[in-house]
């Protein structure tokens, strides 16, 4: 699980709060998996 998926699993204004973050980026985080490098099977 990442960061971003993490936060935006959690309650949003438990992250709003704590981190003093506005809906900006609340409406930016993915709540799926999104991988950072992505496998390619060339076999």
């Amino acid at each position: 699980m990442s960061l971003n998926q993490w936060m935006a699993l959690t309650p949003r204004d438990l992250v709003e709060d704590s981190l003093h973050v506005g809906s900006e980026l609340m409406n930016a985080l993915r709540k799926e998996k999104w991988p950072v490098v992505k496998y390619v099977n060339t076999a």
